[in-house]
């Protein structure tokens, strides 16, 4: 992702944010919609993306490795470890595949780079303590710059022995939320950290705080009163009335910004009547 952290002055071109006047027009239904529309294109590729760890932390062929009775019958398994994990490359923007031992030293890895079942020892990485300090089975979550890392431990004979983590670019995210998308509409997804995660234009840091004209997620939901999980209003920035859409889902929360609240025109596109 390219720029700076996000400033809703600085995608819509305003300086200012305050609250609606008395009898602003209510905010179209549509943007509603296409936040529903969003959150739910953005859950998949999450989904994908933490299915897939799970699924090679307990998939038959790590099994069959760590049961392997000898070397020749391990380092068989392990290739065919490698291959699969290059078979899932660039699914759902999944770039970069690591399953490591508990003392650090590498199993297999599969990254733009490389494929290999040999490597240095890494007990320091932060995703291998990530692994261990969570409890098996469960699929974690950390961001480290432009990448979402996702981390599985396994268990064997009682004790985390090995970790599995996957790495996935997040302009996958990107793409989703500018597909189809109007230009005068902008949407950001912000972690539950308060973090942007992605954005519809790239022009926002990824793991850097979400601001709004200034305002927080929690700010900007006050400001609007919504109180659930999703909800959208009228603002006014720089003299400039704009739609606000805003939705919730698993720690995720997607904000929608839209510069022309006239009723009369649909956000997907300018020229067709929202009827």
């Amino acid at each position: 992702m390219r720029g700076a952290v996000i400033i809703l002055a600085s995608a819509l071109g305003a300086v200012a944010m305050t609250a609606a006047p008395a009898g602003a027009a209510a905010p179209s239904a549509s943007i509603d919609a296409i936040v529903r529309e969003k959150t739910a294109a953005v859950s998949i590729v999450r989904t994908k993306a933490r299915k897939y760890t799970a699924a090679i932390a307990n998939g038959r062929l790590l099994q069959a490795y760590l049961a392997a009775a000898t070397d020749n019958e391990g380092e068989r398994v392990k290739d065919r470890i490698v291959s699969s994990l290059k078979a899932l490359q660039n699914r759902y923007g999944l770039t970069g595949f690591r399953i490591m031992w508990r003392d650090g030293d590498l199993l297999a890895e599969v990254s733009p780079r490389r494929a290999t079942t040999r490597g240095n020892r890494t007990s320091r990485d932060p995703v291998l303590k990530r692994g261990l300090a969570q409890d098996a089975g469960v699929v974690g979550t950390m961001m480290q710059g432009d990448t979402l890392t996702y981390v599985a431990a396994v268990e064997r004979n009682g004790q985390k022995e090995v970790v599995v983590s996957i790495e996935q670019d997040v302009t996958a995210y990107e793409r989703v939320l500018m597909h189809g998308l109007a230009d005068t509409l902008y949407i950001v997804i912000v972690d539950d950290r308060g973090n942007v995660v992605s954005d519809s234009t790239g022009t926002a840091t990824a793991g850097q705080a979400a601001t709004f004209g200034g305002f927080t997620v929690d700010q900007l939901r006050a400001r609007l009163r919504i109180s659930g999980s999703e909800g959208s209003g009228v603002l006014t920035l720089d003299g400039r009335m704009v739609r606000v859409g805003v939705q919730t889902a698993d720690g995720w929360t997607l904000v929608a910004l839209d510069r022309t609240p006239g009723e009369d025109t649909c956000i997907r596109d300018d020229s067709t009547p929202c009827r």
